[in-house]
């Protein structure tokens, strides 16, 4: 599922949630206190095996409100991931960036699969395997 910084996703991946076929996953992706408290309710072993993965699995007992609020920072939490995230392929991406505009003059006037080969190898000098 796609949790970024972007607050129209989450409403997105709710409905995908619901959608979805197995319990485990609906119970690991549901953005909906109602269909949270619902789904504990009716299968708690998968429940107590899932919420070392989902913490606000064990807010479902506390009612709609407590759960709505740990869903809200759920969420919160998930975006400043994605935003963490991004920043370590900002900062993996100087080199290449730097890199880029005499890459351009150089491959501008090759053909194409020369062009393709000099880029991958820049790429492979410029940016890491993992970030």
């Amino acid at each position: 599922m796609k949790m970024t910084m972007r607050e129209k996703d989450y409403p997105i991946i709710g409905e995908l949630a619901r959608r979805l076929e197995n319990i485990e996953d609906q119970l690991l992706f549901s953005r909906s206190a109602r269909d949270l408290i619902k789904l504990v309710s009716l299968h708690p072993e998968s429940t107590a095996l899932l919420t070392p993965s989902r913490p606000l699995l064990a807010h479902a007992g506390l009612g709609e409100d407590a759960l709505a609020i740990a869903l809200d920072a759920e969420r919160r939490s998930l975006m400043k991931t994605d935003e963490t995230r991004l920043v370590g392929y900002k900062s993996a991406c100087l080199a290449w960036e730097a890199a880029w505009p005499q890459l351009t003059q150089e491959i501008s006037n090759l053909p194409l699969q020369l062009a393709h080969q000099r880029m991958c190898a820049a790429a492979l000098d410029h940016l890491p395997i993992a970030v």
